[in-house]
């Protein structure tokens, strides 16, 4: 007992400390228990606990978690079907338990029913709650051996009735396999297929293994039937990305460029009410704040992944942002944006809230496909996608401003953004069929999302020649324009909706509502601002 009791306390300091290995790269605990418990259900902290106090519960004392209700299930019939209360959001690991089977039977089936997808996910969180809640079952005496003469050939104290696998292991292989009893024999091959059942599902890559910079759990040395090495520490270069990114998280900078645009929106309001230049620089110097924070943000997670940060649709929202700040800032610089302050705040702030809620995923730093990992092509072309989507996104809100204060300025400026928004669309395209032609073999094969980039081009397109050619006068032209958000929105997250394609990294689930919600709200206020536009040309007129 004292062994286990210095073992658990080791690996506290080791786990607080140090990293461990998941998903192809060496992180931080509190990185991996973070992702954990967003897996569960949605959130970075359980009651009174930290992620990163829970998942330790869990390892060291999983009975007294098991009753924790920390598994999320979204649909009430989906908790009528596993006999659990309808009521409930929230459910424990006990209470899934019962229902072991028929999760694993749901897990087995091909089709891709939202209900489906959704017991799948709360099988796969079930079973890593119990791989983490067994992953110390090598260490903890729970085998329990009562036969006096097996103990004495396999030279364990006789005065002991529970041992560990990793004891049992050390002492039936250090023995003559063809002097052993049939008995040893069974409880060698039964521990060494617990062993390797282990070593395949276990969290915890806490060891370092014979290749430098990667680590393994102890199941794997037990397995190998080699000795369990004493801990080291990382190279000095890994433990300084490790301590970055575990403040990171507790800096939380998107969160603060959040608040600083609801400062921002709220100043814009008050500016509405009381006219005063101060208070407007102080709302534009929020706004270039909050793209200092996102730009930082950035900078943060490039150092971290020692790779572009744009390996996700969280990412790729960022930078979005910070380039869309950029474009405010410029507008600024020319007085072009007087009329979009507000506007463009409650943009910003949408987006951002959007990217926090239901993009962020855990915020576990994901890893692209090494297919993929092309540094060069890879920021060349999503950069330059988001610059073109960036201003496709200020077009459509132009539009809007348009419709409520039409002018020959923002007419004019609303032209620039729509072609500085497509051009740079365009050139994304291509230099994603070179990339794409580099990385699978062909330039272009009609996979949805690049369907999607080429309607959003044909649709500006359009809305560009129908003005060009007189078939739509400036009114008609700002209405068309005035879709452009909810065209992007479709083109870009929509598609990710369908789950289908090469783009598997940008798949994207639970979004649905938040999409609909957006399209609606913008459509009725496109509607609106439409008739206040008519209203306005029929007074002139008269």
């Amino acid at each position: 007992m004292r062994k286990v009791v210095l073992f658990t306390l080791l690996l506290i300091s080791l786990l607080y400390s140090e990293g461990i290995y998941s998903q192809g790269r060496i992180k931080p605990f509190d990185s991996f228990s973070r992702e954990v418990l967003y897996h569960f259900n949605g959130k970075t902290s359980f009651q009174e606990l930290s992620a990163k106090e829970l998942v330790l519960k869990i390892i060291q004392d999983p009975a007294s978690t098991e009753d924790f209700e920390l598994f999320k299930i979204n649909r009430a019939e989906i908790a009528a079907l596993l006999h659990l209360d309808s009521k409930k959001r929230y459910h424990s690991y006990s209470s899934l338990k019962k229902s072991e089977l028929l999760l694993q039977q749901y897990n087995e089936r091909e089709d891709k029913h939202p209900i489906t997808l959704e017991l799948k996910d709360i099988y796969k969180n079930t079973r890593l709650y119990e791989s983490l809640a067994h992953a110390l079952d090598y260490k903890r005496p729970w085998i329990q051996i009562e036969t006096d003469s097996l103990k004495s050939e396999l030279g364990l104290d006789l005065a002991m009735k529970s041992y560990s696998p990793e004891e049992l292991l050390s002492k039936i292989r250090l023995q003559d396999s063809t002097l052993l009893s049939d008995a040893a024999l069974w409880w060698r091959d039964s521990l060494l297929f617990q062993t390797y059942m282990s070593l395949q599902e276990s969290p915890l890559r806490i060891y370092p293994s014979e290749k430098e910079g990667e680590l393994v759990s102890a199941w794997d040395y037990l397995w190998r039937g080699v000795p369990i090495p004493s801990y080291s520490i990382p190279p000095e270069e890994n433990s300084l990305k490790l301590r970055v990114e575990v403040f990171y998280h507790q800096w939380n900078l998107p969160q603060k460029a959040l608040i600083l645009l609801g400062f921002a929106i709220l100043m814009g309001f008050i500016t509405k009410v009381f006219e005063n230049r101060f208070i407007k620089r102080a709302q534009v110097i929020l706004l270039g704040l909050c793209g200092l924070l996102l730009t930082l943000t950035l900078g943060l997670r490039a150092f971290i992944m020692q790779a572009p940060p744009l390996a996700s649709l969280y990412e790729v929202m960022l930078l979005v942002l910070v380039l869309i700040s950029f474009i405010l800032g410029f507008l600024f610089v020319k007085k072009w944006l007087t009329i979009a302050i507000i506007p463009s705040s409650l943009l910003m702030f949408i987006l951002l809230f959007f990217a926090q809620n239901a993009l962020v995923q855990g915020d576990s730093f994901s890893v692209l496909p090494a297919l993929l990992n092309s540094s060069f092509w890879l920021t060349t072309h999503v950069f330059t996608i988001a610059l073109g989507y960036s201003g496709m996104i200020l077009s459509g809100l132009w539009a809007h401003l348009c419709m409520l204060k039409p002018s020959k300025q923002n007419h004019r400026v609303l032209y620039g953004i729509l072609v500085f928004g497509m051009s740079f669309t365009v050139i994304g395209i291509l230099l994603g069929g070179i990339w794409a032609d580099l990385a699978w073999g062909r330039f272009w094969g009609w996979d949805p999302k690049e369907c999607g980039a080429l309607f959003l081009v044909l649709w500006a397109m359009i809305s560009l020649h129908a003005k060009a050619g007189r078939v739509i006068k400036q009114e008609g032209f700002v209405f068309f324009s005035a879709w452009n958000m909810i065209i992007v929105a479709l083109c870009w997250f929509g598609i990710n909706l369908l789950g289908i394609g090469l783009h598997s990294y940008g798949f994207q689930r639970g979004i649905e509502l938040s999409l609909l919600i957006f399209i609606i709200a913008d459509s009725f206020l496109i509607f609106f601002l439409a008739s206040i536009q008519r209203r306005q040309m029929r007074s002139s007129l008269e």
